[in-house]
């Protein structure tokens, strides 16, 4: 080596790897937004509660709630370019979700407490996604009076 090289770190042939493997990362974390985050994971949870109840392993004592949820969460997302359907959709889920909440509270005779957190649980994402969704739609409102 001469005194006047010095190792960049695009020499290492690892460091290019990691480099392109961040970037990739960074760009499917700010193509979306926060509430298909939420919605995504609300989605998914309903899946794994639906699958631990179904095969016993888990007793969440729901019965086909989580799975119901989850095709709504799915149908909600892929309408990624309709903010006031998705707007819609959440508050639906979120009716939907204190109506059995309620059902769940007062006829419901075991009171299995991971029913009660998985509840807890959708209550908060919905809330969370539905608080993005509404931010967002007033950004792009505001936008459109400045044109």
């Amino acid at each position: 080596m001469s005194c006047c090289y010095r190792e960049s770190f695009f020499d290492n042939d690892s460091n290019i790897q990691y480099f392109y493997f961040t970037t990739k990362i960074l760009y499917f974390y700010f193509m979306y937004r926060k509430h298909f985050f939420y919605l995504l994971f609300l989605s998914l949870t309903g899946f794994l509660v639906f699958g631990f109840e179904k095969f016993n392993v888990l007793n969440f004592d729901l019965s086909i709630f989580p799975i119901i949820v989850s095709v709504f969460t799915l149908l909600t997302l892929f309408q990624n370019n309709k903010r006031k359907r998705q707007i819609q959709w959440v508050k639906v889920l979120l009716f939907a979700n204190t109506i059995y909440i309620l059902k769940y509270i007062i006829f419901d005779s075991s009171n299995e407490i991971l029913g009660y957190l998985y509840l807890a649980i959708i209550t908060l994402l919905l809330a969370l996604s539905l608080k993005s969704l509404m931010k967002d739609q007033q950004l792009v409102d505001s936008v459109n009076r400045l044109r």
